[in-house]
């Protein structure tokens, strides 16, 4: 397919300049999810767990209005690359009211039945770790309703390449959730449920500052008059079979997570610990691969909907490769100081020797499976619409190499964590190899979203 272009759809200083803010967006919610682990941690080891045992609940609930958001992405940048800006309006009320709509059922659901959810999940905990749990469970599904209301905002202002507008919006709700922190556990002495009021008010403060975004009169998409809503069944159905299939993939790959956890349990209080810190430390590496991903969705949407495929095949590559590069080099420099930056956590020196080491196989595994390509070529995909590929391939890495290959070498052969991580490299590296192949082949640029 040969395309005579006068000029390209986006510029390299303009990928540039979408790309920067995304990524220093990921960075602040990392430093912010650091700094709030550290205040919850002085509320006592009961509001430790009790957090790590309800986020996971929280993330698997959410992916369902989130995939939902997530269609809306694909088919909104579909219809502004075409140029029809009201199917593209009529698209992101789609979102902002479907997903909103579905997040309120989900919370009134929940609502009514907070202790059998978590005794449904965890069987029976300790009284206090009990009650902590269901404090925080409570009110942080009372954010439901805004964080959908947020997402939905802030993806519809990326498609519209207003990243600055999002990470201004990062940047103050994080402020406000590092603050509230501060006054609620320190100030009021709240414990956990100070932890979840903050983090349901950072929401509520998102979603407001999301909608307010959104009354730009200078956009071409904005939620002005915001109740003028009008149900568009054969929008919402392209939205639905995308967010779908992309739900589905999220809560499976959840689910996987789970699993895998279950695994590395098994290992030991101090291989927990030690991994849970080398995970920490490579999710700078991680962070910009995935925010570059979202990146993607829209800038290939946008070339899809103008029907530029052979555009949006040289982006994926040109986006993929410098993912590439990034965590060659990220990865190699982290290698060859992982005995130091471990450091940065108050761990007993076995655990501390041990994360060392967790790091020096989480890059090397990164860096010999051509990580930029594992993930970022999969955005493409989803945004061109092939996401029955995209569905196929990760849950089929996940449940047999990140979960069956790591039971047999981690549990059957005795390799510990070793094994675990082996799994994950096996996964990566058949997903980059995969991706290459379906880019090459330009099946995945026949598909019709619109």
């Amino acid at each position: 397919m040969t395309q005579t272009l006068e000029k390209p759809m986006f510029s390299n200083r303009e990928l540039f300049r979408l790309g920067i803010p995304m990524v220093l967006e990921g960075l602040l919610s990392v430093a912010a999810g650091m700094a709030d682990v550290a205040m919850v941690s002085s509320c006592g080891a009961a509001a430790m767990s009790a957090v790590s045992l309800i986020d996971p609940i929280n993330n698997l609930f959410t992916l369902f209005f989130g995939a939902m958001t997530l269609g809306g992405i694909i088919v909104t940048s579909q219809y502004l690359g075409r140029g029809d800006t009201d199917r593209a309006k009529s698209s992101a009320y789609q979102v902002l009211y479907g997903s909103t709509a579905v997040a309120l059922v989900i919370t009134v659901i929940l609502l009514c039945f907070i202790p059998q959810v978590i005794k449904l999940i965890y069987g029976e905990l300790e009284p206090l770790l009990f009650e902590k749990s269901k404090t925080y469970f409570f009110w942080t599904l009372l954010s439901y309703p805004f964080l959908a209301i947020a997402s939905s905002c802030s993806s519809v202002l990326r498609v519209q390449k207003k990243t600055t507008a999002t990470l201004i919006s990062t940047l103050l709700i994080n402020t406000v959730n590092i603050g509230g922190n501060a006054v609620l556990i320190y100030g009021f002495d709240m414990d956990i449920a100070g932890a979840a009021i903050s983090t349901t008010l950072c929401r509520v403060v998102w979603a407001l500052l999301g909608l307010s975004f959104m009354r730009n009169s200078e956009l071409p998409i904005r939620f002005a008059p915001l109740f003028k809503y009008k149900p568009d069944f054969d929008i919402l159905k392209r939205i639905l079979k995308l967010g779908g299939a992309n739900g589905l993939e999220n809560v499976l790959l959840q689910f996987g997570t789970l699993l895998i956890t279950t695994i590395i349990a098994a290992l030991g209080t101090t291989t927990i610990a030690a991994n849970s810190a080398a995970n920490f430390i490579c999710n700078f590496g991680w962070l910009v691969p995935g925010q570059l991903g979202g990146l993607l969705l829209m800038v290939v949407g946008r070339c899809m909907g103008a029907g530029r495929p052979d555009e949006a095949k040289a982006y994926t590559k040109k986006i993929a490769n410098f993912s590439l590069v990034f965590t060659l080099f990220f990865f190699g420099i982290l290698f060859l100081l992982r005995n130091q930056v471990v450091h940065v956590y108050a761990l007993e020196e076995e655990a501390l020797a041990l994360a060392g080491e967790v790091v020096g196989i989480v890059c090397l595994a990164t860096i010999l499976s051509f990580f930029g390509w594992a993930g970022v070529p999969t955005s493409a995909f989803r945004a061109a619409g092939d996401v029955k590929y995209t569905v196929i391939v990760s849950v089929s890495t996940t449940f047999i190499c990140r979960i069956g290959l790591a039971y047999v070498f981690s549990r059957w052969l005795n390799l510990g964590i070793l094994g675990v991580w082996i799994g994950n490299w096996m996964a990566w590296t058949t997903s980059a190899v995969s991706n290459c192949l379906r880019l090459r082949s330009g099946k995945w640029m026949t598909k019709k979203v619109i």
